[in-house]
């Protein structure tokens, strides 16, 4: 799997911050955790902050220093094997053993950008509690098994940076075709209207309307979210909507077209302030 140069893949991340929340519970200090471990506390630093390959063996050793439960403890185990060699565990029979993971939720709070073509359907990042209930309800009920809740918190915290001009600047390219279709009622999707509109006005926060008037566009049929992360040790990546549920791309030959996507739209997209005025006027359709 080719990342950039040293770059540390997401799941040598998930791994990292998992190291971290387990000190963190623990309640005890770095130094006193690597002290314990015979280790440098740069060591431990180094692991928490995905700065450096984490042996299977590091992670054992910790979790049982933790008290951690047995199955986090092999997640976390088989997590470090992954992370160490993607393509190999990608063809071993491994291939489906339980590792580690990141929500959509989570990987946006983490990043410095977030550029999200979301084609027909407003994305969760922006979404009302109705509007995103209505979405959910008029899926298969099969789907219920896929669904993963999208944690509102994290949500709120994202949009709260992103709000006050700081840490992450977002860019939503919108189908005019999403401001028509009335999900969960005219007056929930009035007000998801009205949220996008004043979420619009500020500067971090730009959504764009692909007008219909452009016929087909770049992106049409898909939705995903291209993000970038403000640590250099961190490459970009791509969030991919599927039905059941989020796929991951990182590698650079799969990031590149996304990329390539994002700039034909926003070479077609109206302007963020016509954007706005037509979001307004939808809320009266």
């Amino acid at each position: 799997m080719s990342l950039p140069n040293n770059k540390a893949n997401l799941h040598l991340r998930a791994l990292g911050r998992t190291l971290r929340r387990w000190r963190d519970d623990s309640g005890q200090s770095g130094n006193e955790v690597a002290k314990a471990m015979g280790w440098s506390a740069a060591k431990l630093s180094m692991m928490h902050n995905a700065g450096s390959r984490i042996f299977e063996v590091d992670v054992l050793t910790l979790a049982l220093h933790y008290g951690v439960d047995a199955d986090e403890q092999v997640r976390a185990c088989h997590t470090a094997q992954r992370a160490a060699d993607l393509k190999a565990w990608e063809q071993s029979p491994k291939a489906d053993l339980p590792c580690l993971t990141w929500t959509l939720a989570e990987l946006e709070a983490e990043a410095a950008t977030i550029q999200i073509v979301a084609g027909e359907v407003v994305p969760e990042l922006l979404r009302t509690p109705a509007y995103g209930s209505a979405v959910r309800l008029a899926q298969a009920p099969v789907m219920c098994d896929y669904f993963q809740p999208y944690d509102v918190g994290l949500q709120q915290s994202t949009l709260a940076l992103a709000t006050a001009g700081a840490a992450v600047v977002i860019d939503v390219y919108l189908a005019e075709a999403a401001l028509r279709r009335v999900v969960g009622g005219k007056r929930v999707m009035a007000d998801q209207l009205l949220y996008l509109v004043a979420l619009s006005e500020y500067p971090g926060i730009r959504i764009r309307v692909v007008p219909d008037a452009v016929g087909a566009y770049a992106g049409m049929g898909t939705a995903f979210s291209y993000m970038t992360f403000h640590e250099e040790r961190f490459g970009d990546v791509v969030a991919v909507q599927r039905l059941h549920g989020v796929g991951w791309r990182e590698e650079r030959r799969k990031v590149s077209p996304y990329g390539e996507t994002v700039g034909r739209l926003d070479e077609i997209a109206l302007d963020v302030e016509a954007s706005r005025e037509l979001l307004a006027a939808a809320t009266t359709m």
